[in-house]
């Protein structure tokens, strides 16, 4: 009978704990709405101030899509393959100033937390064929240890480092819906 007690008063004070919960982080999963089709609204703060609402599982506004394209273009660089090798050669390896990929990384991580997406991009990254290495394209994501590049010898790298983000998004955790594929800016 106790049991029976404890677990009848454990039920009633659940649902009284969620509705004392502290107000909700910006960028945070609302939860006013609940069951499998809840709209996953959030807030996101563009760099100049403005607040955006929006549907984490919906296509991003443009406002804020352009945001998050200057963040990681703010971080990436096009990769020295000389520097690359000779930081990857010592004990550390190389870091986020000269491996494209941990830069991306870093930023991806960080967006990922502010928006509620996992993050892919097509970026420029060292590929070594053979004993060549080279400047290509390649497709990263966040939930990935190294970029995938496109075949070696490839004719058109930058497309088939989007094809290559094309068949990995749809099923990648959270499905098309959760992710957002961004481009490096480059000349080359």
């Amino acid at each position: 009978m106790k049991r029976t007690a404890a677990i009848a008063a454990l039920a009633l004070a659940l649902p009284l704990l969620g509705a004392c919960s502290a107000q909700e982080e910006p960028g945070a999963i609302s939860t006013t709405e609940a069951g499998p089709n809840q709209t996953q609204n959030r807030e996101y703060k563009l760099a100049d101030g403005t607040t955006i609402e929006y549907n984490r599982l919906a296509p991003l506004p443009a406002q804020m899509e352009a945001d998050l394209q200057a963040r990681l273009d703010s971080v990436l660089f096009e990769p020295d393959v000389e520097a690359y090798l000779a930081a990857a050669a010592t004990e550390a390896g190389a870091g986020p100033d000269t491996d494209n990929f941990l830069a991306f990384k870093a930023e991806a991580n960080k967006i990922g937390q502010d928006t509620g997406k996992y993050v892919g991009a097509i970026i420029r990254a060292v590929q070594t064929c053979g004993d060549e290495s080279a400047v290509t394209w390649a497709f990263a994501a966040q939930d990935r240890n190294a970029p995938q590049f496109p075949e070696c010898g490839s004719t058109d790298a930058k497309a088939e480092a989007a094809e290559l983000a094309e068949h990995y998004i749809p099923t990648a955790i959270g499905g098309t819906e959760a992710w957002i594929v961004l481009g490096q800016q480059s000349n080359q």
